[in-house]
Order: C-alpha cells, then structure tokens, then sequence
C-alpha cells in the first residue's frame, strides 16, 4: 500500500453544513494518513530485515568465494539505499499531506469562528433593540398609568365638587348615600396604590 499519486488524488473532504468541515472527518483522514504511513514503515522494516537476512546469507557464501562477498555487499547496499529512500519518500508525502490538512483545518475553523463572533454580534443588537423596545412599551405604560389616575382624580375633584353645598341650601339626609365615607376611602385606597 505505497503513498503514490493514486492514493493522494482519492484524499477529498466532503463538504458538510454549507461550506464547514466536521472535525471529525479531518481527524479520521489525518488517522488514515497516519495508519498508512506506520503500514509504509512496517513493510519497509520488513524490507529492512529481509535484507537483512539476505546479507546474513552472502556472508555465509562469502566464505565460499572473495567474488561473491562484493556481490553481497553491493546487493546489501543497494537494497538498503532504496528501503531507505521509499521510507523517506513515505514520510515526506505524509508530512505534505498532513500539512496541507492541517492548514485547511485552519482556514475551517477560521471560518466557523467568524461565523460565531457575527452571529453573537446579532444576537447582542437584538437584545439591545429588545430592551430598547420594552423600554419604550414601559414608558408609554407608565404615561397612560399617570393619565388614569390624573382623570379618576378629576372625576372625584368633579364628583366632590358636586357634593358641596351652595350657601342657602340645606343638606337633604336622603341624598347622601349611608355608605358614602366607606365608598370614599375605598376609591382613595385606590388611587393611593395605583401610585
């Protein structure tokens, strides 16, 4: 399973809620990418130690012949040159492929962060316009309050007024109701907690 173009051309991140990345599918590429590259690393150790055991073998044989002992020690260092440059090539495609991960990552959360800061931004205007509202619906209230009271204060002024005699006259004990003064300290009991 080498790190060929192959490979690195199937590497997509699907685009999930519009424009934004899960975290998750970035950690599970950049964990495939890494399970890869140990896998590249195993393969090549066992190289390693094939080659191992291949230079094992030609010394063996060395003592049979002084030609093959070169043999051995050119195929031994050949094969060790190339297990050490697929191993480089290995990690130098991981750490391109890791970095370029990591920088979208980046630019994801870059994104979703200014898509945060915006939306509390709104958030916060609205509260403010809210407040600003009830402020307002609060103070019309307490206007209209000040109104009621001010006109049940006339119609009583008015009603008292009504009440008092002119000079002449003499008060009738049928026109004035029996529960007058209790009707009267209940509407200014009224009043007094309407304020």
């Amino acid at each position: 399973m080498a790190f060929d173009k192959a490979y690195f051309d199937t590497i997509r991140l699907d685009a999930v809620r519009g424009k934004f990345y899960r975290k998750s599918d970035v950690d599970a590429l950049l964990k495939e990418i890494s399970a890869r590259a140990e896998l590249q690393a195993a393969e090549n150790e066992i190289s390693r130690l094939k080659a191992d055991k291949l230079e094992a073998r030609l010394k063996e044989l060395e003592a049979e012949t002084d030609g093959a002992k070169d043999i051995a020690r050119t195929i031994v260092s050949e094969a060790r040159e190339e297990a050490e440059r697929v191993l480089a090539e290995a990690r130098e495609q991981a750490d391109a492929v890791l970095a370029d991960a990591d920088e979208e990552a980046e630019v994801i959360l870059g994104k979703a962060e200014e898509k945060r800061e915006a939306f509390v931004l709104e958030t916060m205007r609205q509260q403010e316009q809210a407040v600003s509202r009830i402020e307002e619906v609060y103070s019309s209230m307490k206007e209209q309050h000040a109104e009621c009271i001010e006109s049940i204060n006339r119609i009583w002024q008015e009603f008292l007024s009504g009440l008092t005699l002119e000079e002449g006259e003499d008060l009738q004990p049928q026109t004035v109701p029996d529960d007058l003064e209790e009707k009267v300290g209940a509407i200014a009991e009224v009043l007094s907690n309407l304020e």
